[in-house]
């Protein structure tokens, strides 16, 4: 399983080299390392060090040295040979040889033998040695313009995404105090933000609601029967957030996306069950007969209606692809959701009908209100069946062809406050020419797009 970068921090060191940067990036790397809910780090922008050995041909060409030779000599002597062992008393000693290069002032000091002749020079009288880094580079990191690295913190799977913000939190603050000015670690991407603001808009949207079905419910059937329903939403969803957590199914967009979009299905099993059980105790019935025989009645087709809405989310998780894996907790959700409303229903939904549900004997069966007018047209439906068939087929066709107006799109915009920008040039650009576009697009986004409602920061 592939791991998400959980965020991204720009390293930058005013005044510092990139082998200076590289060091820190280490130790920070491994204080990232250390936390209980990170997986992997990454450091991104290092540029490696080499060793530059430049002589004069001329020069070459009087001492009579060619730059193959100079190479021969200098990898005949920057090799390791095993030293062996000695044993003392029960003791096996191994022997390492020294004899490798450590400095650049290593690689001054070697003695370059002249051909034909006993003369011998240092290496640092015929040719300069310095250090610097690989040329041309793989890649650069900047930060807002200036030269920096990227550490990229990658999440366990199955770990907690707020935690790991406050662990990183916490080792950023102590970063920033431990290194000297100049040394500044600014997070570019930063999710547990962004994770809180979903549950947050998942609690409001939750809220909203149970505050709109209850309304609905108070309105239409009354007062005790409204909340005994309104009273299914906050239990089924504490009852699937903990099956969810059996099955090892995270909290995460996905997941939220799908409890959203069962706030709205979920309520049909009590509305049902609650219903049955207030016309059976209209018709005379005492309250527990009423529940029993309503539980009895209903169990069997609740369960079907339940299972063959979770069906319709049922080709996402089959889907035999990345967008399948990414969303398949939407089928998983949906399904326990509806189960653990249908479970509710059956159990705890005819104890509150008996608890606290009063319903008056009803007098007369003839309907009072706008049902006149309901069974009036349910009555013409009734006795013109070939017209209402024909009229049912003309509107299920007139829904399809409707469909051709309603966008198709699976995944909606992304609305994080992020975009990716990619560069291509053709094949074979040097990087110092990439680099130079760059630096453009840098100065465009200064001068042109920094400001309070528009580019806050660039990696």
């Amino acid at each position: 399983m592939s791991l998400v970068t959980f965020t991204v921090i720009a390293m930058t060191a005013e005044g510092y080299t990139y082998a200076e940067m590289k060091e820190i990036g280490k130790e920070v790397k491994n204080e990232f390392l250390h936390l209980s809910e990170a997986a992997k780090v990454e450091v991104y922008g290092e540029q490696d060090e080499q060793v530059y050995i430049e002589f004069n041909n001329a020069r070459l060409t009087e001492l009579g040295l060619s730059s193959a030779q100079i190479q021969d000599q200098l990898n005949s002597r920057n090799i390791i040979i095993p030293g062996g062992s000695i044993t003392i008393n029960s003791e096996r000693i191994t022997l390492e040889p020294t004899g490798n290069f450590e400095s650049v002032e290593d690689i001054e000091k070697t003695i370059i033998q002249l051909p034909g002749s006993a003369d011998v020079m240092y290496l640092s009288e015929i040719a300069t040695v310095k250090r610097g880094y690989a040329d041309p580079v793989k890649s650069k990191v900047k930060y807002l313009g200036d030269n920096a690295l990227s550490i990229a913190i990658a999440m366990r799977h199955g770990g907690n995404n707020l935690l790991l913000g406050e662990q990183v939190n916490e080792v950023l603050a102590r970063l920033n105090q431990q290194y000297p000015i100049g040394v500044d670690f600014t997070p570019v991407s930063f999710m547990p933000t962004e994770v809180e603001q979903k549950v947050s808009e998942f609690a409001s949207n939750l809220v909203q609601a149970v505050v709109v079905v209850t309304l609905v419910m108070l309105f239409t059937l009354g007062l005790r029967t409204g909340l005994i329903v309104a009273m299914l939403i906050p239990t089924t969803m504490i009852s699937g957030i903990l099956l969810m957590s059996l099955f090892d199914i995270s909290i995460d967009q996905i997941s939220l996306a799908a409890l959203i979009i069962a706030l709205g299905m979920l309520v049909d099993n009590g509305i049902v069950m609650s219903e049955n059980i207030m016309v059976q105790m209209s018709q005379g019935k005492n309250k527990i007969e009423a529940a029993i025989e309503s539980a009895a009645e209903l169990k069997v087709p609740l369960l079907v209606s339940s299972l063959t809405t979770a069906a319709a989310f049922l080709p996402i998780f089959l889907a035999e692809s990345a967008t399948g894996e990414y969303t398949a907790s939407l089928f998983k959700v949906v399904t326990i959701t509806l189960l653990c409303s249908w479970l509710i229903a059956m159990t705890i939904i005819p104890i509150l009908c008996i608890n606290f549900m009063k319903v008056a004997p009803v007098q007369s069966d003839q309907p009072e209100g706008y049902l006149t007018y309901y069974k009036g047209l349910l009555t013409k439906l009734l006795d013109n069946p070939g017209l209402t068939l024909i009229g049912i087929t003309a509107l299920f066709f007139i829904a399809i062809k409707g469909l051709d107006y309603v966008p198709k799109l699976f995944f909606p915009p992304s609305d994080r406050p992020y975009f990716k920008m990619e560069v291509k040039l053709p094949v074979g650009t040097d990087i110092e020419q990439t680099d130079t576009i760059v630096s453009k697009i840098e100065n465009y986004i200064d001068t042109e797009l920094t400001n309070d409602q528009g580019v806050s920061s660039y990696l």
